[in-house]
């Protein structure tokens, strides 16, 4: 009498768990992913919103002019006041001043910002960085210069978000 043959391989039960976990990993890599250009500019939108508001808060709260200027990859803020030489000037000052609570005031890799006002229209890539001037201006009262600003991919311009001022309503839309 012979012995039945073993079959070798592997069972349904053995391919399916394999496939499972390797849908899991893959989720989670494409979760994680630093090129996800989507994710990447919510969160700058996001976060240079954030700014918006607190930079706000702070002006009426301090009653102090303040701006934020967009200079190179990252968000400056800057203060109306006396400096040094005892005249009123822009100054530079730190993030933490406002009570912001973001760890970086940079544009990710992948995001482009441009702003435009009623007199000129710049971009961050052109900006003189020599020059404390700010874009966007926060008075002591609360009040906004008027202000369009775009931020979108650089490499897909399909995505892209408008910031709006018209100098008391701050309006956030998709395109």
């Amino acid at each position: 009498m012979s012995l039945p043959t073993r079959y070798s391989g592997f069972t349904l039960i053995e391919i399916l768990l394999v496939l499972t976990i390797l849908g899991v990993f893959s989720g989670m890599l494409m979760l994680t992913a630093p090129n996800n250009h989507a994710r990447l500019l919510e969160a700058d939108v996001k976060g240079f919103q954030s700014i918006l508001v607190q930079t706000r808060a702070a002006a009426t709260r301090n009653s102090e002019h303040y701006g934020i200027s967009l200079s190179g990859d990252e968000w400056q803020l800057l203060r109306y006041g006396a400096a040094q030489s005892g005249r009123n000037t822009w100054m530079s000052v730190a993030w933490d001043d406002i009570g912001s609570t973001h760890d970086s005031h940079r544009w990710s890799v992948d995001t482009l910002a441009s702003i435009s006002q009623e007199k000129s229209s710049r971009t961050r890539s052109t900006a003189n960085l020599g020059i404390l001037r700010p874009d966007v201006l926060v008075y002591a009262n609360g009040e906004m210069n008027t202000f369009t600003m775009d931020i979108s991919a650089k490499n897909d311009k399909t995505m892209r978000y408008r910031f709006q001022s018209d100098g008391l309503n701050l309006n956030r839309m998709k395109d």
